[in-house]
Parts: C-alpha cells; sequence; structure tokens
C-alpha cells in the first residue's frame, strides 16, 4: 500500500515542537533539526513525548568548520508512537547552539521494519560557501508507492525554493539561519531531482532520504509464492498484527516456507497455530490467503 501523507508538516524556531499526530496505519514521523553550531556540538538525541527517536541512517551533517550549520533527520515508527506519552518533540544538544529550529511531518503506510529497511537510500552534501547553489548530490532512485522526504538549511535567515520534482512543505527561519523540509510521494521507478535553491546562502547543508511502503498481507503472500516456485524456501514477513490463514493444496511436490512476524503476529497453517519463526512444509502452492 502506496505511502500518504497523514498530518500537515509544522515548525519552529524554538527549543521545542508540539505536534500530533492523527490515528493511521503503519506511521510515521520525520523529524529535521537545524541549528547553528560551534564544532563542538552536536544532537545528542530527539524525543517525542516520553519515546526516544532514531537517526535515519547517514542523515547528519554540518557545513563547514568552525561556526557551522548542521541538519539532521530523525524517524519514529508506529510502535512507538502508539505508545507516547504527550506529543511535544525535544531534540538534545551537546551544548546550546546559536540558533535552533524543528520541523515535523507525519505519514502511513510505511515499512515498520526501521533502519536501512525503511530507509533503503540516504544522501547528504554541504558547502561553507556561497556555492554551488543548490546543492546538486543528493539525488535519489524512487521506488513506485514509497517516500522521498529532503531538507535544506543555511547560516543565513532566509528561504528555500525546490525543484519541481519535490513538493516544499514548509521553510522555518531564525534569526540567522534557516531551514526548509520537502517531500514526495513516488509514483514511478525513476531518477528525482532533490534540489532545493537557497535564496540567501552560506554555510548550506542538503539531505535526503527514500522510505519504503508497508506491504500488505496479500503482497507479501504473492511474494512469497513468486519465491518458492524458484526457490525451495520462502520468507514470508507477516508484518503487525496480521493473522493468515494458509491453506494446503494437493498439487504434487512440497516447498517449504519460513514464516516470520514481527508484533503480534500470528500464522495459521492448515489449521494449526504456528508462532513467528517457525518452518512449515506445504503440500504445493494452490494455497489462498485470506
Amino acid at each position: 500500500m502506496a505511502v500518504a501523507r497523514l498530518d500537515t508538516a509544522s515548525s519552529a524556531a524554538a527549543t521545542t515542537l508540539t505536534y500530533s499526530i492523527s490515528a493511521g496505519s503503519n506511521r510515521l514521523l520525520i523529524v529535521c533539526t537545524g541549528a547553528e553550531i560551534s564544532t563542538t556540538t552536536n544532537v545528542t538525541g530527539v524525543t517525542y513525548g516520553d519515546q526516544d527517536m532514531t537517526l535515519v541512517p547517514n542523515s547528519e551533517i554540518d557545513a563547514g568548520t568552525g561556526f557551522s550549520f548542521r541538519g539532521e533527520i530523525w524517524y519514529l515508527l508506529e510502535t512507538e508512537i502508539a505508545a507516547a506519552s504527550g506529543t511535544t518533540i525535544t531534540p538534545t544538544y551537546s551544548s546550546a547552539p546559536g540558533d535552533e529550529m524543528i520541523c515535523a511531518a507525519s505519514y502511513e503506510n510505511v515499512d515498520q521494519t526501521g533502519g536501512a529497511t525503511t530507509f533503503p537510500a540516504e544522501a547528504q552534501d554541504s558547502t561553507a560557501a556561497y556555492t554551488p547553489n543548490p546543492i546538486t548530490t543528493v539525488d535519489l532512485t524512487e521506488v513506485d508507492g514509497g517516500l522521498i522526504v529532503a531538507m535544506v538549511g543555511a547560516g543565513n535567515a532566509s528561504s528555500a525554493s525546490w525543484q519541481s520534482d519535490m513538493t516544499e512543505q514548509l521553510d522555518q527561519a531564525d534569526a540567522s539561519s534557516f531551514m526548509s523540509y520537502a517531500d514526495r510521494l513516488s509514483t514511478t521507478n525513476a531518477n528525482v531531482t532533490i534540489e532545493g535553491t537557497v535564496a540567501s546562502q552560506n554555510r548550506a547543508v542538503a539531505l535526503s532520504a527514500r522510505i519504503a511502503e508497508a506491504q500488505t498481507t496479500n503482497e507479501l503472500a504473492g511474494d512469497a509464492q513468486a519465491a518458492a516456485e524458484t526457490s525451495a524456501k520462502a520468507t514470508i514477513p507477516i508484518v503487525g498484527d496480521a493473522v493468515v490463514a494458509v491453506a494446503s493444496a494437493s498439487a504434487a511436490g512440497t516447498q517449504d516456507a519460513v514464516l516470520s512476524a514481527a508484533a503480534t503476529a500470528v500464522v495459521s497453517v492448515t489449521g494449526t497455530a504456528t508462532q513467528p519463526g517457525a518452518a512449515v512444509e506445504f503440500s504445493g502452492w494452490g494455497h489462498q490467503f485470506d
């Protein structure tokens, strides 16, 4: 099921940001932080309510040395969103930054594995000067049904204009710096030009990440069947609390399938309740998935 936007993106030039997330399925919270910093300052963590967020792989970068601009992208998945007590986003820095900005956006129908599976591609670059503008080295190849997110930031109170492949969601300026956030709901399997041109650039950063969609039970079953037709084993990852019924068939031959699951998923195989991770032998692949 394709990724969809859930709540309107929001931002603040402040030490915290309150952001409520609507009900949805397989949700994702994206938080970008931007700050003017010294070389010894970094973000040590970000929380949503009482939940610790996770840094998107390879998504933190400084522009220049000495006094600099730093940008980062953090995330939270469904289980932690549902468990959160409170809706306040709070970044923690190793020392107080000069300017501090936060932006947040939420999505649904996102893969819930985390790490490189949820974020299969990222790019980042920076410049300590006024050029290049835009930074042109953070393009990604999109996958139909997925999502691309990106931010640019710089050490001037400015704004950004995004190339037409991306949809700008917000600009946020502080006293002497700014950041801009954009996204793209993917409908092709092609290269995406991710360029945000800064109106007044100095010490600029650019970051981008591709995000995978959550697969439905039927999609997972189809993937497993296709794999089993050409291989001795197929892996069926069942996401969340999905329940799948698999019926035996009388076709000749057998295939082994490894059933794996996240959360509390239970798989019923020929009427037998099987715990996630069990290996099950099928009599052919003339089965049905409900």
